[in-house]
């Protein structure tokens, strides 16, 4: 046989092995583009099961309904004050004056006892979602981690059970009640800014000049400070890796004398953090004297302007003035503090 057949007829399981390598590295990149291309946050929802997920959504339709319930209360609070306002001008009946305020403490009632039962049920079934979409995150971090050679081990900057504890914690306290709390604040928001433009819209749409430069102030601080976060984070695990690596190797650290180095090295860490960990101070300042400044400078427009109309006859009713001003203004505070717990957090 000649040289030429021998190397038509040898290479098929080479040439197999090449095409299976070239398929294997193509699927790799592509699950690593896909991988990429998906929001880090919506890939932890990967790990919920069935059950998880009827609880999620029963958590958020509670969420919603919680979230709808409370500008309810300010247009029920306007009510009374429009039916005191009537009263003290005797244009209102001490009879109808007590059937309107039984009325309306009944409504508060009703609407206490829907609030209490909508924010337990989503309060309850999402912790519980958590916990199994969190334990089933574990279980694959775990798995993933232990079919690593131990090349991996040793070249690690971050510590394996700062990510599977830390980590693993911060995924659990983000899709558990902080993020029915945000479904609540943007609920509240759209359904504020609905029964005001129903109470009065002109009203409203004066107060909603502040919503602007909230939403802005509000997005460009809490990005500077993810990123802060995201500087804090390996810090404290090279910190926690080299305390672990100390405590695992006691005696030899006592028997070369190396615990001050250990410590010098561990006080450095802690100090570059308390460096990064003060940048927050003037951006938290920032944040929150811009945003409590509009939220009360459109308080003041809003009493203001709707004192003005009330004089004009644009508005009837005096508890108009207090739903419009209080709904749009107070309810979009509400909703920027539930936003802001949740972009401290960094996943996996």
């Amino acid at each position: 046989m000649s040289l030429a057949q021998e190397k038509e007829q040898s290479p098929t399981p080479f040439r197999r092995r090449s095409d299976y390598e070239k398929r294997s590295t193509t699927d790799e990149v592509q699950t690593a583009t896909e991988s990429k291309g998906r929001n880090p946050y919506l890939r932890v929802f990967r790990y919920a099961d069935s059950k998880t997920w009827t609880l999620n959504i029963v958590a958020i339709i509670a969420a919603i309904a919680a979230g709808t319930l409370l500008p309810l209360m300010d247009l029920i609070f306007g009510k009374f004050i429009t039916t005191f306002t009537g009263f003290a001008s005797s244009t209102v009946s001490p009879v109808q004056f007590r059937s309107e305020i039984n009325k309306y403490t009944l409504y508060f009632l009703y609407l206490f006892v829907a609030k209490f039962a909508t924010v337990y049920i989503h309060s309850v079934c999402i912790s519980i979602a958590a916990i199994r979409t969190t334990k089933a995150l574990r279980l694959d971090f775990l798995s993933n981690v232990l079919r690593q050679n131990i090349a991996y081990f040793d070249a690690a900057s971050v510590s394996v059970t700062t990510q599977a504890s830390t980590s693993s914690d911060d995924v659990n306290t983000g899709i558990s009640e902080k993020l029915t709390l945000t479904i609540q604040g943007v609920s509240t928001f759209v359904s504020a800014f609905i029964i005001a433009f129903a109470v009065q819209w002109k009203l409203t749409l004066i107060t909603i000049s502040i919503v602007p430069t909230i939403i802005v102030t509000v997005g460009l601080c809490i990005g500077i400070d993810a990123k802060n976060e995201a500087q804090l984070t390996p810090v404290f695990s090279a910190a926690s890796l080299l305390a672990e690596e100390a405590f695992s190797t006691m005696r030899t650290v006592h028997s070369f004398w190396l615990h001050p180095f250990l410590s010098r090295k561990y006080d450095e860490s802690l100090e570059k953090a308390e460096v990064l960990g003060l940048k927050k101070s003037p951006i938290y300042a920032v944040l929150f004297s811009t945003e409590f400044f509009c939220i009360y400078s459109g308080y003041g427009l809003a009493f203001w302007q709707g004192i003005r109309m009330y004089f004009r006859g644009e508005i009837r009713e005096t508890g108009d003035v207090f739903t419009v001003s209080k709904t749009p203004c107070s309810n979009s505070m509400f909703q920027l503090h539930v936003g802001q717990t949740l972009t401290s957090y960094t996943y996996p």
